[in-house]
């Protein structure tokens, strides 16, 4: 328990296990306090089952979840058989693999495979089938959420959007209001995080993307955003502002989430008493989710997370919380607890929201009639509130859909099948602040700033001392009801703000609390 007591020295490196040197007896109740490592004998598991997106004539996404990185490896054929494979090797919990040279209007059945660093594995998923379209793709892509400025530095920035099938992108930015200088991602993808480097201190850029489609569909561009650099470099290790807590308990598994003021790291070390893990993400993030797994039924465990930065500021360690694994095995499917409601409806696009009892991810079919629902739209977003959204619809169209839920534990179930109709013509009504933002909590070093929104909307929230708006915050997720926690504030000082909202039109509305 303690480096000096035991004269320990740990080897050269980082890793395990530890070499205990000593020149004297240890006693036979020190040796009993020693915590040993959980050795990694599990093979990864499949959080979120194979759904398949971007379906074109010719190719689509197999895109699914592990609990740990793991490879990608898809086996796929022609209708029953599974004779064709294509894989990624890097290691990822957010599996997705392009499907090539496909054959228009087949149906086709793919399985998911995934082995972790340790050579566990691979696990295989259900056997899934989707039917490729009789047409070539002539849609241009949609930006269905963002593009957000996040992790801003002195000299960096990151830009982050999501798209409704796999693009490539462009993305130009400058200084004031230039976008000369640019940037591009080669790798298809729907969710994208671009680092923006080498920019000047205190300075204010402008940012624009432009996404393209594997079928060279677009480009689509999206609005013009701005964001201003930091005057110094960062020196401030992230703040947990939330949590942690656990979700998603099973007799063998559980989730830890939190969240933290910047985009940092995600860590977590537990313990029974005897044997102890270590869970790591490296990837930066706000929202923090750990999924711990190969524990025992109905054992105490004990945890605490940590988060550093980009810059190695850090880590900030949360208190030691503790949790008990459930008995049984979970075999309940996901319950719906607030009715399905369609939302922000333009003449060519639909956000669906609902919410469920526990974490699940979704798959939408839906099409023009109950009893053809050709189309599909996967929700791997694990969570309990759901609201994705549909694109390239038909004007003044009625649709049909269906909604698959389905649970870290496989337990599915799926709804009747419901509908909405679409506007006959472009929404260009900004959206409306149902309620202006308002101060709804401050300490000494933070402020909690809550308002309502019309319709669902994405926002930026510009802040600073007095006028100054220098620093932000933004959320890509379009909702109605939305909160901004802002940490890090000066004690005893005025600080301004401004709320920038954006709907499923890209239709603009702000509101500045010096108005």
């Amino acid at each position: 328990k303690n480096w000096n007591d035991l004269k320990v020295t740990p080897p050269s490196g980082s890793g395990f296990p530890i070499t205990i040197l000593t020149d004297q007896n240890i006693s036979t109740d020190i040796l009993q306090n020693i915590i040993l490592p959980l050795p990694d004998t599990t093979a990864p598991k499949i959080t979120s089952q194979p759904l398949i997106t971007s379906i074109t004539d010719t190719t689509a996404t197999v895109i699914w979840k592990t609990d740990e990185p793991a490879t990608s490896l898809v086996y796929y054929g022609e209708g029953s058989s599974i004779n064709l494979s294509e894989s990624i090797t890097a290691y990822t919990r957010d599996h997705s693999v392009l499907l090539t040279q496909l054959t228009a209007n087949t149906q086709y059945s793919v399985q998911a495979n995934s082995s972790d660093a340790n050579g566990n594995g691979p696990i295989q998923s259900e056997t899934v089938t989707f039917t490729t379209l009789s047409t070539p793709d002539t849609t241009a892509p949609t930006i269905i959420a963002g593009p957000i400025i996040t992790e801003i530095t002195h000299n960096s920035a990151i830009v982050e959007w999501e798209t409704d099938e796999m693009t490539t992108a462009q993305i130009n930015y400058g200084l004031g209001s230039d976008l000369s200088s640019n940037t591009s991602v080669t790798q298809l993808g729907t969710h994208h995080k671009v680092l923006i480097s080498s920019l000047d201190t205190a300075s204010k850029y402008s940012v624009q993307v432009n996404v393209t489609d594997n079928a060279n569909n677009g480009p689509t561009t999206s609005n013009i955003i701005s964001f201003t650099t930091l005057a110094a470099a960062d020196t401030t290790a992230p703040v947990i502002i939330s949590g942690p807590i656990v979700v998603d308990l099973t007799d063998t598994a559980a989730t830890i989430i939190w969240t933290t003021d910047e985009p940092a790291t995600s860590g977590v070390s537990y313990n029974d008493g005897t044997s102890y893990g270590i869970a790591k993400d490296d990837d930066l993030s706000i929202e923090h989710k750990v999924r711990l797994n190969g524990l025992t039924s109905s054992l105490l465990y004990n945890y605490t997370v940590s988060s550093s930065d980009k810059l190695g500021n850090g880590p900030t360690l949360s208190q030691e919380n503790s949790f008990t694994t459930l008995p049984e095995p979970d075999t309940e499917a996901p319950v719906i607890t607030e009715a399905i409601n369609v939302k922000g409806i333009t003449h060519q696009s639909a956000l669906i929201k609902w919410r469920t009892d526990e974490s699940s991810s979704a798959l939408i079919k839906y099409g023009l009639s109950s009893d053809n629902l050709s189309f599909q739209k996967a929700d791997t977003k694990e969570g309990k509130e759901h609201n994705p959204q549909l694109t390239d619809l038909q004007k003044d169209t009625t649709y049909y859909f269906t909604i698959t839920m389905i649970d870290v534990a496989n337990n599915k179930v799926t709804t009747e099948v419901n509908s909405f109709k679409t506007r006959d013509l472009p929404d260009t009504a900004a959206p409306s602040f149902a309620t202006n933002p308002t101060v709804l909590k401050t300490t000494n070093d933070s402020a909690v700033i809550g308002w309502e929104t019309d319709e669902p909307t994405s926002f930026q929230f510009k802040y600073g001392q007095g006028s100054d708006r220098s620093s932000q915050q933004s959320s890509k997720e379009k909702k109605t009801k939305h909160q901004a926690i802002i940490p890090n504030l000066e004690a005893n000082k005025t600080y301004g703000f401004e709320v920038i909202s954006t709907d499923t039109s890209s239709n603009e509305s702000s509101y500045d609390s010096d108005q």
